[in-house]
This record gives C-alpha cells, structure tokens and sequence, in this order.
C-alpha cells in the first residue's frame, strides 16, 4: 500500500473466529483499516453503516452463503469489490463467484503477501470504476449545458 493513500477498508465476514481475528489483525498490521463480522446478515448491516472498499467472504456460513451475501452486496453497493474465500473450493462455486460478479475466490489459507496484492488491486479497481462514474456525470452535464440553442448576450454570458 503506498503510504500516502488513505486506509483500503476491509471487511471481512468469517464465522470462524480465530481466523478472522488473526487474519483482521495481519491486516490491520499491514495498513488496511479492518472491520471483523461473523457471518453474513452481519456483514450486510456494516456496510449499511460505513463504507468499504473490499469485503473478504467466506462461502461456508451458517447463516448466509458467502454467494448469497455477495449478490446481495453487488446489488446495494455495486462498487464495492468482493472477495471470497473457503477451505473448500471447488471449480464451480469459484465460477459461481467470478460470473456473478466477485473480483476474485480465494482458497484458505492463503499467502499474505498475495491477499494483500489482491486487497489493493481491487481497491483500484473500486477506486478506477468510481473516477468513471464521476467523468461520466460531468460529460453529462457539459453535453447538456452544449445543447442550449441561441446566441442572445445573456445566454452567451450564462454559459461561458
């Protein structure tokens, strides 16, 4: 992470507490400002109460599936990037994932340095897809302002 960027939040929704403990806490070592959750319904509160760049998804949890929980995250915060992970992947729950929108699947455990890459490319990705919406909206609005028809001095002077 280079230093003079704010924070990449992470939330990370894992029922099995020792690992999201350990792994929230590697993390935070790292730079990233972390939040822990144990399981989805949990996972969709917090983003209705902050905002994050990346939540890390176990697929296996009781009470929601990481799948379920991520469609539901696509559908409320599109540009937030998902990340899911298990200790039993398997080919077709990581295309599941990747057709319905994840930025990537990741088996557990895995390497630190390689979760951390991951975290910040899909925090530029988030960031990158953000900066297109907001050129987008100002094209927009200089297309609209250029459709004014007239060469009045008044209407000269309001759209220089």
């Amino acid at each position: 992470m280079r230093p003079t960027d704010r924070p990449i939040r992470v939330l990370i929704a894992d029922d099995e507490e020792t690992f999201r403990t350990v792994l929230a806490r590697e993390l935070n070592d790292m730079g990233f400002e972390v939040r822990g959750v144990a399981g989805g319904a949990q996972a969709l509160a917090a983003l209705n109460d902050a905002e994050f760049d990346v939540v890390l998804l176990d697929v296996k949890m009781p009470d929601m599936d990481g799948l379920t929980v991520q469609k539901a995250v696509k559908e409320a915060h599109p540009l937030v990037e998902v990340i899911l992970m298990t200790g039993y992947g398997t080919i077709d729950n990581a295309i599941a994932a990747i057709r319905s929108g994840a930025y990537d699947y990741l088996t557990k455990p895995c390497k630190l340095e390689e979760l951390e890459a991951l975290l910040i490319k899909a925090a530029e990705r988030r960031r990158l897809e953000h900066r297109n919406i907001m050129l987008r909206q100002e094209l927009s609005r200089q297309t609209r302002a250029d459709e004014f028809v007239g060469d009045s001095p008044r209407l000269c002077a309001v759209l220089s």
